[in-house]
């Protein structure tokens, strides 16, 4: 793929990290601003170097950013360690139970609530119904 690109667009691939115009400068172009701007352009629009530059990007982005595991390994590798202080080694701890919930109040919608409670708070809103029926009746009358 990289061989059907001309080496300068080669070089601006590499260059490239969110201004296109310096990475069309930087990789030999040449040309007032406004024209490396317009290179740069046209160079992005190219499926090919548009790849290549998704795909440095999220090579880039796997090295710097730790996932979830990596972030436990490391917490539990410091709470387990005693090279560390005692303080850090609680920090580490704490961290690890937050990320696996351990602190979340899970409170269930009707908990405790039985058939016998809902059929008893129909019944008792059936009988208000029935104890105002006679009041809205006298005061459609008048």
């Amino acid at each position: 793929m990289k061989d059907k690109l001309t080496m300068k667009q080669r070089m601006f691939v590499e260059l490239y990290a969110g201004n296109g115009t310096d990475a069309a400068k930087q990789a030999g172009y040449s040309g007032s601003s406004a024209t490396l701007a317009q290179i740069a352009s046209e160079n992005l629009k190219n499926p090919i170097i548009r790849e290549l530059i998704d795909q440095r990007i999220e090579q880039k982005a796997e090295v710097i950013v730790a996932d979830r595991l990596e972030r436990m390994s490391f917490w539990t590798s410091i709470m387990k360690s005693s090279d560390f202080e005692i303080r850090d080694r609680l920090k580490a701890s704490e961290l690890l139970a937050k990320v696996e919930g351990d602190f979340i109040d899970r409170k269930e919608k009707n908990k405790g609530i039985t058939l016998e409670d809902l059929i008893l708070e129909a019944h008792s809103l059936i009988d208000d119904e029935k104890k105002n029926e006679p009041l809205q009746l006298r005061k459609n009358l008048r």
